[in-house]
């Protein structure tokens, strides 16, 4: 830390939240460090980052209605540019979310389902491992 960081409150509220933090991860137990880092492996962030885009989900619902599309016929659907939707289709590909084919000139576009499916059966599956290792947490409701 710099000198003067006792001076701040953003650096003061920084220091109190670290301290907090530490202070729980202290707490756990090896068994549940584990299972949170299992958890942490397992969620993707490319996938998170390209879902979490509402343009993008969009483009996963007309990929749902018309089965495989190129840029130009999801385009027309989504009332965008092409070359944006080009661009939220290069993050969705880099992600694993939907899959190219090249048919001459045109490149068509598709959902990964079974790799979606896997993926998320892995998280759900972690996630559960790791909340049944961890009793007495609280359960939403």
């Amino acid at each position: 830390f710099p000198r003067d960081w006792r001076t701040t409150t953003i650096d003061n509220a920084y220091v109190r939240t670290y301290t907090y933090v530490m202070k729980r991860t202290a707490k756990l137990g090896r068994v549940q460090r584990t299972a949170i880092d299992a958890v942490e492996q397992a969620i993707d962030p490319a996938l998170c980052t390209a879902l979490a885009e509402p343009a993008r989900l969009e483009i996963v619902k007309v990929l749902l209605r018309l089965a495989s599309a190129d840029v130009g016929e999801i385009s027309v659907h989504l009332h965008q540019d092409r070359s944006v939707v080009s661009r939220h289709l290069k993050t969705l590909r880099e992600a694993g979310v939907v899959c190219m084919t090249r048919d001459g000139r045109r490149r068509i576009y598709a959902l990964d389902g079974a790799g979606l499916v896997k993926r998320f059966q892995h998280i759900v599956t972690t996630i559960q491992s790791a909340m049944a290792c961890c009793p007495g947490q609280p359960t939403a409701r």
